[in-house]
């Protein structure tokens, strides 16, 4: 869970850049909600999702994109941008429509948080790694159940859905893609954790091992072709977490089928942020794994 204290400014910079940045300044957003079905104590809701599409009637090669975490309640009120304009062009101009969700619990009235873990920083020291299973439960529901929407629509390939995920988002792809949904071709993971606090303990999650467990479990089953890219710089992971993490993924994998790429330092930011300011280190592996993929 990307438990992210300077998240707060780094959406704003995306927003802004709706409008300023000209190849963004074009996209054409269509919003839609998904009821999400009441679990434990949670009610019933309606999950917002922002559809981008290509040119043409379809159908489309499908993106659907699970977003990282805000660690405050305000920044979570305020979240309204689930992927980057920048990111959403590149998969247009492949001619893949791009569907990202915001999970219960983000945005205006996005409801209670449900992905909370408890984990706790006290003078740069972890003092709970809290509890992922509340977090990986409900965001997985909320993909499965944007998954199961994507592929009622008319205008998409309902057997050629991409997973992709960014920090929480990145390992709720994981996670999810390696339960092998129907139609699911693939899945990328972009600085995939959770539990970070990269102000007060940098470079390491505080549920590290739970994480191990968790990605553990998901390369026993996983059998869709995957790409894993961190930066060398993650202030929320480090190098060395990464590395393990898709070690004890990738023993159960096929590897044939599976590649991580440790990419170098993000120049001027926290390398979590590779997804938005990495892309000369992403663009061509995610391209050449797209390639791969053989969709027609």
């Amino acid at each position: 869970m990307a438990y992210l204290r300077t998240l707060k400014s780094c959406l704003l910079a995306l927003c802004f850049g709706y409008f300023s940045v000209a190849s963004a300044a074009d996209l054409v957003r269509q919003f839609d909600s998904i009821l999400i079905p009441a679990v434990d104590q949670f009610a019933a809701t309606r999950m917002s999702v922002q559809v981008f599409k290509p040119d043409g009637p379809g159908p489309f090669t499908v993106v659907l994109f699970a977003h990282g975490r805000a660690a405050s309640e305000s920044e979570r009120a305020s979240f309204s941008t689930p992927i980057p304009d920048g990111h959403v062009n590149f998969w247009l101009r492949k001619g893949f429509a791009v569907v990202a969700p915001l999970r219960p619990g983000y945005g205006p009235g996005g409801g209670p948080d449900r992905e909370r873990s408890g984990s706790k920083v006290v003078n740069h020291q972890c003092k709970s790694e809290g509890d992922l299973r509340p977090f990986l439960k409900h965001g997985m529901l909320a993909l499965k159940t944007a998954h199961d929407w994507v592929r009622m629509q008319s205008w998409a390939k309902k057997d050629q859905i991409i997973m992709e995920g960014q920090s929480v988002g990145g390992l709720l792809t994981v996670a999810y893609s390696s339960e092998n949904p129907s139609g699911v071709v693939g899945f990328i993971n972009f600085s995939g954790g959770a539990a970070g606090y990269p102000a007060d303990h940098i470079g390491r999650s505080c549920s590290e091992n739970q994480i191990t467990r968790i990605y553990e479990i998901a390369g026993e089953t996983n059998r869709i072709p995957n790409l894993w890219l961190y930066a060398q710089n993650d202030g929320f992971w480090g190098s060395a977490a990464p590395k393990h993490w898709y070690y004890v993924f990738s023993k159960g994998a096929n590897l044939g089928q599976s590649k991580f790429i440790l990419t170098p330092p993000v120049e001027g930011k926290d390398g979590h942020y590779l997804l938005n300011y990495g892309g000369k280190y992403w663009g061509d592996p995610v391209s050449t794994f797209v390639k791969s993929l053989n969709l027609q």
